[in-house]
């Protein structure tokens, strides 16, 4: 049974290694997605969501699954594994935190209306790129800060008028950001169960382990004085009778058992 041991944790082992590794695979191709979503809608939501959601993943996976190939290496690093997961666990939860207002729906319409008038106010090339991209025109209704932008060429309607598209900017625009912020969303919170889990594991290990040293302390100095000197030389030219009695003074539990033994 104790050579079965080594070899169910190892397959245990690497089924987590398999599971963990196919959760970060499919987590961070989505945080990829979501990065190039974030530059080609120029999404009013800051790069570091996906990037970080690109990596913690990976240093979430690390964690959990190395301790189940290295106990030897995991255990004499006891604090280095736990820094790093409360690490995560702190990032995770303020990046969470930080992506609320994305779902309110009064914070997410300020925000994209906010950006939206920065890009129109400025004139930039970018209002074109996102009415091309997502086919619509204006931000609140089809003529609202629309390009072409507004000159004595152009009108408000110009937008509608070259491309025909049928919806404002601002609904798709949104639904956009919405879906990006969720998947980052999903990603930290994911990474936030597993390094608490992690973490949790890491506390029983350690206090297994410290339990078991002690253990192993109290056995070694629970050990009589009677033994080492029963080892030295002259010992055995000592009597029976010297011998019980030295025995009975050093170890006095054990004296019937010695008599009857020497009987």
């Amino acid at each position: 049974m104790a050579s079965d041991s080594p070899a169910r944790s190892f397959k245990r082992a690497r089924y987590a290694l398999l599971i963990g590794t196919t959760l970060v695979l499919v987590l961070t191709i989505a945080a990829i997605m979501q990065l190039v979503k974030v530059t080609h809608f120029n999404l009013p939501l800051p790069t570091y969501f996906p990037v970080f959601a690109m990596i913690l993943p990976s240093v979430t996976c690390f964690l959990s699954v190395f301790p189940l190939f290295s106990a030897r290496v995991y255990a004499t690093k006891k604090m280095f594994y736990p820094s790093i997961l409360v690490a995560v666990i702190v990032f995770s939860s303020i990046f969470a935190a930080l992506l609320a207002p994305y779902f309110s729906e009064s914070l997410a319409r300020s925000i994209h209306d906010s950006a939206w008038a920065g890009l129109f106010s400025a004139r930039s090339p970018i209002v074109a790129h996102l009415q091309e991209s997502m086919q619509c025109c204006g931000f609140d209704t089809l003529y609202d800060r629309a390009y072409p932008f507004p000159s004595k060429a152009d009108a408000a309607n110009a937008c509608v008028l070259r491309y025909k598209f049928t919806q404002q900017c601002s609904t798709v625009w949104a639904a956009q950001t919405k879906s990006t912020a969720t998947w980052c969303l999903t990603v930290f919170l994911v990474s936030l169960v597993f390094s608490i889990a992690a973490l949790m594991h890491t506390i029983a290990a350690y206090r297994s382990t410290g339990r078991a040293a002690a253990q192993a302390t109290a056995a070694a100095s629970s050990i009589p004085a009677i033994i080492p000197r029963m080892l030295e030389p002259g010992y055995q030219a000592v009597s029976e009778t010297e011998r019980s009695k030295l025995l009975a003074s050093q170890w006095p539990n054990e004296r019937n058992e010695w008599a009857a033994d020497n009987a």
